[in-house]
C-alpha cells in the first residue's frame, strides 16, 4: 500500500464534563448544554478535516482508487479500484467489483 501525505486530524476537545454538587440543577444542565455544543463544534471541525483529506485523495491521480484512513489518521491509497465490469474480463486482483457487477456476472453465467 502506498502511503499518502499525512494529514492532521487533531481537534481541541472540551474538558470532560463533571457534575458539580455545589451548583443547582439548572446550572448543571446549562453546563451540560455548553459541553454538548463544544463537543458538536469539535466533531464538526474533525469531520471537515477528514472530508478535506478525502477530497484531496479524490483530486489526485488515483481518484478511482479506494482511499483508507489508517490508525494514525493518515489517508492512504489502497491500490484497489472499484470495477463495474459485469464480465470480469480484467481478471484482476486490484479491482473490487460492485454489487451490480457481481449480479450481472451471475445472471449471465448461471441464469
Amino acid at each position: 500500500m502506498a502511503v499518502r501525505e499525512s494529514k492532521e486530524f487533531n481537534v481541541d476537545l472540551p474538558p470532560r464534563y463533571m457534575y458539580d454538587k455545589d451548583k443547582s440543577v439548572e446550572e448543571n444542565l446549562k453546563d451540560i448544554d455548553d459541553y454538548i455544543l463544544a463537543l458538536h463544534t469539535s466533531l464538526d471541525e474533525l469531520l471537515k478535516k477528514m472530508f478535506t483529506a478525502l477530497s484531496d485523495v479524490a483530486d489526485s491521480a488515483t481518484a478511482n482508487n479506494i482511499a483508507l484512513v489508517d490508525e494514525d489518521g493518515n489517508v492512504i491509497d489502497s491500490g484497489k479500484t472499484v470495477s463495474t465490469d459485469g464480465t470480469f474480463a480484467a481478471n484482476s486482483d486490484l479491482k473490487v467489483p460492485t454489487e451490480k457487477a457481481i449480479k450481472t456476472y451471475g445472471d449471465a453465467n448461471w441464469a
